[in-house]
């Protein structure tokens, strides 16, 4: 393989990587309750913790109070069951991060340029 090749394959790969990211970001949103979420770390943390409180609330024989979250477009939802939407952001978070897992296992194992 010359050096041409070479630097044309590593290109191509770098190219497929960033598209291949900037694909998985964009499906990294879940709709719910009318709000469309960014799935992230943070907003997974916090419903981890509204879940948790929400647990606490119920053994305890407690209210739990609705929780107001705000959406990626500063909407505020209200949501009424944080155990399901935080199962549902789990759910989202590992389809699309292993399909990226795979894809990335496919582009980096790719030797010929034109394969890409």
């Amino acid at each position: 393989m010359s050096a041409k090749e070479i630097v044309k394959k590593k290109f191509n790969q770098k190219v497929a990587l960033v598209t291949k990211r900037e694909t998985t970001l964009g499906l990294l949103s879940l709709p719910y309750n009318g709000g469309l979420f960014k799935v992230s770390y943070e907003l997974i943390s916090f419903c981890e913790l509204m879940s948790l409180r929400q647990q606490i609330a119920e053994r305890n024989d407690l209210e739990s109070n609705p929780t107001v979250v705000l959406d990626q477009f500063e909407n505020p939802i209200i949501i009424e069951d944080p155990v399901d939407f935080t199962q549902k952001l789990w759910q989202r978070y590992y389809e699309v991060t292993n399909e990226y897992y795979a894809e990335l296992n496919k582009i980096r194992q790719i030797r010929k340029p034109d394969q890409i």
